[in-house]
């Protein structure tokens, strides 16, 4: 966070969503992957979403505003 007068400056480097049953990574710029800290603690890669390497969630299709 920097700041500068009458602004604010925030820069994130990870971004997590959590749904009932899945990891959403918006954003993750470490030099040692979350997806693979998650992994090597059990968590089932079925249920981690890389939505920065453009995958979504299994149902997402459901709430497409495309007709």
């Amino acid at each position: 966070v920097a700041n500068i007068p009458d602004k604010q400056v925030v820069g994130s480097t990870l971004v997590v969503t959590l749904t009932k049953d899945h990891l959403v990574i918006d954003r993750d710029n470490h030099k040692k992957p979350l997806v693979d800290a998650l992994i090597a603690r059990g968590i089932s890669r079925d249920k981690i979403v890389l939505a920065y390497a453009d995958e979504s969630l299994p149902d997402a299709a459901r709430f497409s505003l495309d007709t």
